[in-house]
């Protein structure tokens, strides 16, 4: 990954001394957050901005305002801006037909109704496609994804949220511009807004998932969207085109979105029209970035959850109460600051005891068993939580052995999956270590720590930075045999839950919704299989 020259180039947005020195109560900000807390709600960051200005930030540790994040469909948003370049710079229009970039490809039947997909129906989000939401990325070509999923409207027809509609974007781009859009945006976006140059989820021929898959930090997410709610304007300097804000944020659908009451009032160029007020983008497990038209406010959040519900309505709640003319409340002030400064999102134990177990283990390998079903069924089990894993080319997967090595505050972790074998350490002292590794054909920071729950059970925790889930493995040991049993946080049904409704919206009739219901939590009870091992 491409890095500034120095941290000094990694441009900040200015920070207030106060909320209330940009217009906002503490107060307000504070009853919001800690509703969230009170509800158990999976936030990891959040930044109330006010005419460009920071008014007030919470990172949860281990959460930081530089450090990368997965974004998931806030992804959308960064190809509908690439696409603003392209189509302002004159390399192609949106009334350009999908099928004349694909010459290479047979529609058969469908290529009277292909004929009549334009660039504009992509990015519109109303191709007429709908593939299914259980296509697996590890398949060598994405495009007929999009290309032979059944028809459910004609092409600009209607609305219906699709993933592959961004990355066809991206597949196009990268013929038009011969570069990835990564490339191609690095004078356009990174450079001038002062970006490190982010990792994107790629296909395996590079182009950008575009749906998904890219990996901004809070900061960089706040600077791209404090650019466009100022009109593509950062630091004085036109950076985004304005014309293609104006139209990438109002709605271009010829119908309401009926089917999500909460988001009636349309759909732009990668844009969610919350309401006649705001507009945002969005990524699941509550990625957000709102931005109010009239008062000059941005709030954004990063998350792990997946029932959203409770981080718009403090959105709401700020939105609608925090701007405030009142005298500044000193006690507010400080009681908001203590709250930001002293949240973790992670808490972690200090090994209170040192195994014996550690003389006996220390330098061994472990080998394990290798689980046929879950390959069969397409999701090897990784270190990596699978929520950063199901829609990439590579799921990794296949933990086959592990060694552990015994240091005086922390122990190394090594373990070989797939391809590639990775070692980190993990603090003992009730604190992370950070290693970096490389798992599923992409680099990651890796957060780790080991306690001993007693002197046969060890557990790990490792949360790949990027990721919004972390990975806890416990290890049993006894009389030379050893069982492994993972789980990850967010659980696993919590993410099975977060897709439940779309599979079920695919199926056809209660039977088969039914049968899709009993298919998921048979995936939910396997996908994180106990691993029987030995030691030598």
């Amino acid at each position: 990954m491409k890095k500034l020259p120095n941290d000094a180039d990694y441009v900040y947005l200015p920070r207030a001394k106060t909320p209330e020195e940009a217009g906002l109560s503490s107060a307000v900000i504070l009853a919001a957050l800690q509703k969230l807390n009170t509800s158990n709600c999976n936030w990891h960051s959040c930044m109330i901005i006010r005419n460009g200005i920071v008014a007030a930030e919470c990172f949860r540790f281990p959460f930081a305002a530089n450090q990368p994040h997965c974004m998931y469909s806030i992804s959308k948003n960064i190809t509908g801006i690439a696409l603003g370049f392209a189509v302002t710079e004159g390399k192609l229009s949106l009334d350009d037909r999908v099928v004349d970039w694909f010459p290479e490809y047979d529609f058969g039947s469908d290529a009277g109704k292909m004929k009549n997909m334009t660039v504009r129906n992509l990015i519109s989000m109303n191709s007429g496609k709908r593939p299914s939401y259980l296509l697996n990325k590890t398949d060598k070509d994405w495009l007929p994804h999009l290309f032979d999923a059944k028809w459910i409207h004609e092409p600009g027809e209607k609305f219906e949220y699709v993933n592959e509609n961004s990355y066809c974007v991206c597949a196009i781009l990268n013929r038009v511009l011969k570069q990835s859009v990564v490339d191609y945006l690095e004078e356009r976006l990174w450079q001038p807004l002062g970006i490190r140059t982010p990792f994107w989820e790629t296909d395996h021929k590079g182009i950008e998932s575009g749906g998904w898959g890219i990996n901004l930090s809070p900061e960089s997410m706040a600077k791209i969207f404090v650019c466009i709610q100022n009109g593509g304007v950062f630091n004085g300097k036109q950076v985004i085109p304005a014309a293609w804000l104006q139209e990438a944020t109002v709605s271009q659908q010829k119908d309401d979105i009926a089917n999500d009451t909460q988001l009636q009032n349309g759909y732009g160029y990668s844009f969610w029209m919350r309401d006649e007020n705001v507009y945002c983008g969005e990524g699941m497990y509550s990625q957000i970035a709102a931005v109010h038209r009239n008062n000059g406010m941005l709030v954004c959040f990063t998350g792990g959850e997946t029932d959203n519900g409770p981080i718009w309505q403090a959105v709401t709640d700020l939105f609608t109460n925090a701007i405030s003319g009142n005298a500044p409340d000193a006690n507010a002030q400080k009681e908001l600051k203590d709250f930001c400064n002293n949240n973790p999102f992670d808490t972690l134990q200090d090994s209170q005891i040192r195994s014996p177990m550690e003389k006996l283990l220390d330098g061994r390998n472990i080998h394990f068993a290798k689980h046929r079903l879950i390959n069969t069924i397409g999701f090897p089990f990784s270190v990596i939580p699978v929520p950063a894993t199901y829609m990439t080319k590579d799921r990794g997967g296949n933990i086959h052995t592990v060694k552990f090595e015994f240091l005086t505050d922390c122990c190394r972790f090594t373990w070989h999956e797939s391809n590639c074998m990775n070692t980190i350490e993990c603090g003992m002292d009730g604190n992370y270590r950070y290693t970096k590794g490389f798992v599923c054909s992409r680099p990651y920071l890796f957060a780790a720590a080991a306690v001993w729950e007693d002197n046969y059970t060890l557990k790990v925790v490792i949360r790949p930075m990027e990721c919004l889930a972390s990975r806890i493995l416990v290890f049993r040991f006894e009389n030379g045999t050893v069982t492994m049993l993972p789980t990850m946080y967010p659980s696993v049904s919590m993410m099975v839950d977060n897709i439940a409704g779309f599979v079920r919206d695919m199926a056809k009739g209660q039977t088969m919704k039914r049968l899709a219901d009993k298919g998921l939590k048979k995936l939910e009870s396997i996908m994180e299989p106990i691993h029987f091992g030995t030691y030598h």
